[in-house]
Order: C-alpha cells, then structure tokens, then sequence
C-alpha cells in the first residue's frame, strides 16, 4: 500500500508543473514560423535566431511561451552539436594563438 502511495505521489509531482499542450503547440508554431520567415528572409542560421527571436518576443509580451525540460535539453544538445561541429584543430589552434596573442599585447 505505501508503495502505491509513493508512486501515485511522484506521478502527481512530475505532472503538477507541465505547462498545458496548447502552450507549448502554440510556442513550438510561433518558432516554426519565425524559422520560415527567416529562411525567406534569407537571415543567417534562420532555424536557430528566427525562433530565439520570436519565442523571446512571446515570452516578453506576456505570451504562453512555454516548454518542457525534456524538450529543451533536446534543442541544447541540437545546438551544442552543430557548433561543436567547427571546432576543428585549425580553429581551437587559432582560438589560442590569438588569447595568447591577445594577452601578450594587453
């Protein structure tokens, strides 16, 4: 019996703070869209600053912008993968001869 009290206990908590679908559908189709206008637009890295720009807007104006955890760790991975993509040894060479270079002449 205590066992079901637990587990009845930690579902109702992991459930307690999810934000309602419709937040997130509506946060996730304001992203869509801003990525799609700046595809059009022809802006730099349009699938990442397009939906920055508008979820962040949304959120500022008073908006439902919301996620969930799982969901964000995603598109931070997402991220960090495609910028550790650069980092080569020519680039993490040149990284570093120019914070030394840069410190010498400070």
């Amino acid at each position: 019996d205590s066992i079901c009290m637990t587990h009845r206990f930690f579902k109702r908590r992991l459930h307690a703070g999810s934000p309602p679908f419709s937040h997130i559908a509506l946060t996730l189709l304001v992203a869509g869209l801003a990525a799609h206008l700046g595809l059009a637009l022809n802006a730099p890295l349009p699938w990442m600053i397009g939906p920055l720009l508008a979820s962040a807007a949304l959120a500022m104006s008073g908006g439902p912008a919301t996620s969930r955890t799982p969901f964000r760790n995603a598109g931070q991975w997402v991220i960090a993968v495609a910028l550790g993509l650069y980092f080569t040894p020519q680039v993490v060479a040149l990284i570093v001869r120019l914070s030394v270079g840069g410190a010498a002449r400070a």
